[in-house]
């Protein structure tokens, strides 16, 4: 397994505008990370941890930079949505997200990576290594994602309350790219809405709907 180190990182906000408006398909912190290696596509950038296509090893990140990708994820999705949003608002969200751009991120690295040592023969059996089910660490990386999505999940709701106010989805089904910012209404909510439906009808009178 290799190790990790802290890489610098200048992120441009030329790299944000194109990824963002969809001219390019590099995410802005892959493209700092193959300028800075000069090998195009080696690194890969997710929710929670880069992934090294050479060393073929993930490294789990911080609050900073979780929080980078999902405000860059946002912005491109809502402009390749279809929303309308000027120019100009679009440059300077840029420049924001430039603003909050993580200034370091961890990545694998070779570095006093210790090479495999071949087990002695019988050793396992001899000291009951055999029996261990090793299936168990299977999911040790994706832990370390989970806790540190947890973590900047722990500090969004320190900063913006329990939960953010999210729109109502009245009718259909709420796809899954729009659960972060849409839900469905509560009892409470829909019993306040056919009150005032019908309030508002007998208001206007029953002509109008005829």
């Amino acid at each position: 397994m290799a190790s990790m180190k802290e890489q610098s990182i200048r992120v441009r906000k030329q790299d944000i505008l194109r990824f963002v408006l969809g001219e390019s398909g590099t995410h802005p912190i892959e493209s700092y990370l193959d300028r800075a290696y000069s090998m195009d596509e080696r690194y890969e950038v997710y929710d929670a941890f880069i992934y090294d296509s050479f060393l073929q090893e993930r490294a789990v990140q911080g609050i900073p930079y979780i929080s980078f990708v999902k405000e860059v994820d946002k912005l491109r999705k809502i402009i390749l949505g279809d929303e309308h949003i000027s120019k100009r608002e679009i440059f300077s969200l840029c420049v924001e997200l430039q603003e909050i751009a993580p200034a370091s991120v961890s990545v694998p690295t070779e570095e006093d990576k210790k090479p495999m040592v071949e087990p002695i023969e019988g050793l396992a059996e001899k000291f009951g290594l055999d029996k261990i089910d090793t299936s168990k660490f299977a999911d040790a990386k994706g832990t370390d994602e989970s806790r540190a999505l947890r973590d900047y999940e722990e500090e969004q709701k320190h900063l913006f309350g329990e939960e953010k106010e999210k729109g109502i989805c009245w009718l259909g089904t709420i796809p899954e790219c729009e659960k972060h910012r849409m839900r469905y209404p509560t009892r409470e909510e829909m019993d306040e809405m056919m009150r005032q439906a019908d309030e508002y009808y007998n208001e206007k009178g029953e002509e109008e709907y005829e």
